[in-house]
């Protein structure tokens, strides 16, 4: 079997947001519930220099295990939303190679 990353693209809107706590929520539960999923390799996430977008890859050691992300995503889309945080796009991979 091999790795699988998920890519995601979110839209981070600024009018209305609390940004502080919408950031403190992203560091102090978003990215520790990625990492504690079964399978979890390693993860990136970026925000654009305006502040406008956040660019995300996260590996996983199979399918399987990038699914239960999909799922976490489905789940906690009313949640990001309230957020000022919304999904542009999201797509799972193949990993050829990293490093």
């Amino acid at each position: 079997m091999s790795k699988c990353s998920v890519q995601t693209v979110w839209i981070l809107q600024s009018d209305g947001a609390d940004v502080p706590t919408r950031d403190r929520e992203f560091e102090d539960r978003i990215v520790p519930s990625v990492r504690a999923l079964p399978g979890f390799v390693q993860g990136v996430w970026a925000r654009s220099t305006d502040g406008q977008r956040s660019y995300n890859t996260m590996v996983f050691e199979d399918r399987h295990s990038a699914d239960a992300l999909i799922a976490q995503i489905e789940t906690n889309k009313a949640r990001s939303a309230a957020a000022g945080v919304r999904l542009e796009s999201l797509q799972i991979l193949d990993v050829i190679v990293y490093a």
